[in-house]
Parts: C-alpha cells; structure tokens; sequence
C-alpha cells in the first residue's frame, strides 16, 4: 500500500539549511518588532548621549559582548531542553492530525508550523551569537585600530559606529528577552492544544 503524499513530505527538508528556510516563513510578531525598534531607537539615543573616548566605548563593548554571548548561550541550552521535552511527548496521533491541516499566514501545515515556532528561536539565537562572537573576534584582532591607522577612518566616525554596535547589542538583549517570551507562550498554547485534542477524543 502506498503511502499518504501529505506524510512524504514531512521528510522534504534535508538539511538544517532547508529547516531554517521552513522557519522564515514565520514573522516575527508585530508587538516583537514594535518592542524591539523602540529599544532600539531609546538606547541608540542614550548611548549617543553618553558618548566617550574610542578606548572606553571599545572596552564596553567587549564587556558587553562577552556577556551577551553567555546569556544568550545559556538561553540556547534552555530553549533546546524545553524543545526536547515538546518533541518527546507531545501525542503522535495528534502530530498526524496536525500534519493534515494547513496554517494559514506559513502555508505549513500545524505539525512543521508547531515545530518551527521552536526551532525559529533556536536558529535566531545561534545567528545572534554568531554576530557577537564576529564582533568579539573583530576587537581581538585590533581591527578598529588597522581601520584608523591604514584605512584612514576619522575617530570620531568610529565612535559613532561602536555607539551603534552597542546600541545593537544592547536592544537585542531585549530580543533575547522577547523570544523568551514567545517560547513561553508557545509551549503553553501547545500543551492547551494537546489536552483539549485529547478531551475531544477522549469523549469520542
């Protein structure tokens, strides 16, 4: 007996590449985004304020950064365990019945959209850690100071991009912070679905 198309094409994504493209198709949330500009905007501004020598603003940044790749790598260990946990016990019957519907605004069905709002978080935290570990490398390697001393950068320009480097940096905390938010949520709204799907059958 052949076997039902719409469960073949659980199988379509053959690399993390193919997930992370499965991810994008779901937004970010418009009180994320709104929350985060507003952040980003406030503390752009504050640090723009507070401007300082290009030695002080690099050695915030550095603090800054080496904290923020522990936070959010302790945040990456958290998410994974509460995703493991979701994966494991969440009913098979009910992951069929949601791979047989059609989410709406992803054009995934309920099974991988479930799954993504998950693994979105585990991919954007990995990203982010990503991009402070560059800039960590980046002041390591001295290449403020070849990009002064070679490049012929003003100073004072310079300043200006390490304010805006931090202002990034401290705003996505916010996000880290937002996306904690979300998987809370998302766990709470898959455990009420699991218990109303199995009410339901129950009664059947």
């Amino acid at each position: 007996m052949d076997e039902n198309p719409k469960y073949i094409s659980l199988t379509n994504e053959k690399s993390s590449i193919d997930v992370y493209k499965l991810t994008r198709n779901i937004p970010f949330t418009r009180e994320n985004k709104v929350i985060y500009g507003l952040s980003l905007i406030f503390l752009f501004i504050v640090n723009f304020l507070g401007k300082s020598s290009l030695e002080i603003e690099l050695k915030e940044l550095v603090t800054y950064t080496d904290s923020f790749i522990s936070w959010a790598l302790s945040l990456l260990g958290f998410v994974l365990a509460g995703y493991s946990i979701f994966a494991s016990l969440m009913d098979k019957d009910l992951q069929l019945e949601l791979a047989s519907r059609i989410e709406e605004r992803s054009k995934l069905n309920f099974l991988k959209y479930s799954h993504c709002l998950f693994i979105k978080i585990l991919f954007d935290l990995i990203i982010l850690i990503f991009c402070a570990f560059f800039i960590k490398v980046s002041i390591d390697k001295e290449i403020f100071d070849i990009l002064i001393k070679k490049v012929g950068i003003d100073i004072n320009l310079l300043i200006y991009l390490i304010i805006l480097i931090k202002s990034v940096l401290y705003s996505t905390f916010v996000l880290l912070l937002l996306l904690s938010k979300s998987f809370i949520f998302n766990i709470y709204h898959t455990i009420m679905i699991s218990v109303r799907w199995h009410g339901k059958n129950k009664k059947k």
